[in-house]
């Protein structure tokens, strides 16, 4: 286990640097990369960890809940885990005694499948766990926020005035459940149907939203209560994706779907 140095933890990177870029697959098959989240004018929150690491289990349900109150990466800020060297089923073992309530949690790469440990060896963790925080400049604003006991210990590491708490959207358990809107197939290749069926007519739109909470597609489906329409997603990369239908202004279902070329 490694010895904790205040600001001192990463080796080949000090506070006012650029962080390189990066890009891993997360346990659910999503592409995560630095550089998309600060072009989207967020701060990125990194947790490197190793699945064997207990102040990493301690830990990590702090950076969970701080990832729930400041908007599940739909806000001012995006959180990412990155663990060291364990296959899927490992860090999905750590999040499974560490994160209760998964999958209500931060995505994380696991370091054999989903590329993290590259991102370990570019960075230079010295000891687990290390949290870094990465302004929208890419620049490093804290390289070792520790010790870590309570969600205001990671607020304190933002500018002041930076990020605002906001609610997460509605659980993928929540919006599953909802037998009256229908995406498929999921996983998508080039198309999706958009099935719903309401008791009666309304103005009915869609936007389709991406990991980091953007509207990357939107439309007008005119006044009707019966939908199957089919939308093209060819031009859009693997990954999750929300299917949020908007009835008469107000959003009324949303339903996760897949794209996978």
């Amino acid at each position: 286990m490694g010895i904790y140095f205040s600001n001192a933890q990463l080796t080949a990177f000090s506070v006012g640097q650029t962080a390189p870029n990066f890009t891993v697959t997360d346990l659910h098959g999503n592409s995560q990369s630095l550089y998309t989240a600060t072009a989207a004018g967020k701060y990125v929150l990194l947790d490197f960890y190793a699945y064997w690491c207990g102040p990493c289990c301690s830990t990590a349900p702090y950076i969970k809940d701080f990832y729930l109150k400041y908007g599940c990466n739909a806000g001012d800020v995006y959180v990412l885990g990155l663990e060291y060297e364990g296959t899927t089923a490992q860090t999905e073992g750590f999040e499974t005694s560490c994160l209760p309530g998964v999958p209500n949690t931060y995505p994380t790469a696991a370091g054999v499948d989903g590329g993290a440990a590259a991102v370990h060896a570019t960075y230079g963790p010295a000891a687990f766990p290390t949290i870094v925080l990465i302004d929208p400049t890419n620049k490093f604003v804290n390289i070792d926020i520790w010790p870590i006991s309570s969600v205001g210990n990671i607020e304190a590491a933002f500018p002041a005035g930076s990020i605002t708490p906001m609610a997460c959207a509605t659980s993928v358990e929540t919006i599953l459940n909802d037998q009256s809107l229908a995406v498929y197939p999921s996983p998508a290749s080039y198309q999706v149907t958009l099935a719903l069926n309401l008791a009666e007519n309304a103005a009915i739109s869609y936007n389709i939203i991406n990991n980091l909470g953007e509207v990357i597609m939107t439309n007008a489906l005119g006044s009707v209560a019966t939908i199957n329409q089919t939308i093209n997603v060819n031009g859009l990369e693997n990954g999750a994706y929300i299917m949020q239908v908007i009835a008469n202004g107000e959003q009324t279902k949303a339903v996760q779907f897949m794209v996978a070329h």
